[in-house]
């Protein structure tokens, strides 16, 4: 089976004391979907907690420092967050981004060691609707597609989640790609040569925000459907 790693990197809106003041007023952006992945965090604490999986998640807004991108990449501090002086922006990569990785890599070389292998699963969620075009789908899977071992968990995640809903529109690679910029990324190449196997998940947010009810079992199908790929 080997170890898992959950990771959430957006899953909440708060902004630090210290930058407060510069926020008065933003509280309708800061918990849109600019704001934080809505959904993502609950899902993720269901599967740590079922699993028995550790996760690091993080609650700073993205809209502050996007926990998703490299420390060089050109969205790592988005528009709103622009104005930011170099001292500011130092003290948030010390604070938040450094600790974050650096506590996935304590957690990846701690399962590889155990394990001989290990999963790294990253939650996060999408809106339904971007730029006016309605994204048709519920769960996108993002991997590596010339990885073997992502493509084969991608693959065996989509039946067992289908198994469970056939409802469900499931998709490798959609809304986004595997390949561009994001944590994911930047593990497969920092653990290149070690059998780690590493997936996106990507939430479509109707489902956290609409029936409680239906939401509670499509986490409860993800926990199982998880559960099943990494037995396989």
């Amino acid at each position: 089976m080997g170890e898992l790693i959950l990771s959430c990197e957006h899953g909440g809106c708060e902004i630090p004391a210290a930058w407060r003041s510069r926020w008065r007023g933003a509280d309708e952006l800061l918990h849109s979907h600019r704001g934080l992945d809505h959904g993502a965090l609950e899902l993720a604490e269901d599967l740590s907690s079922a699993l028995d999986a550790p996760l690091a998640a993080e609650t700073v807004t993205r809209l502050l420092i996007d926990l998703n991108r490299d420390e060089d990449g050109r969205t790592l501090f988005t528009g709103e967050a622009f104005e930011l002086g170099e001292e500011d922006r130092r003290r948030l990569l010390d604070r938040y981004w450094r600790p974050h990785r650096q506590r996935l890599r304590e957690l990846i070389v701690a399962a590889l060691v155990s394990g001989g292998r290990a999963a790294f699963l990253s939650i996060h969620s999408f809106t339904p609707v971007w730029e006016g075009r309605v994204r048709d789908i519920d769960i996108g899977l993002l991997i590596d597609p010339d990885r073997p071992c992502d493509r084969e968990l991608a693959e065996t995640l989509r039946r067992e989640l289908s198994g469970r809903d056939p409802g469900l529109r499931i998709a490798i690679n959609r809304p986004y790609s595997g390949l561009e910029e994001g944590i994911d990324r930047s593990l497969r190449q920092e653990f290149a040569s070690r059998p780690l196997r590493v997936l996106t998940l990507e939430l479509n947010q109707r489902h956290p925000l609409g029936d409680p009810d239906l939401w509670a079992g499509l986490r409860e199908n993800v926990v199982q459907a998880v559960r099943a790929s990494l037995e396989d």
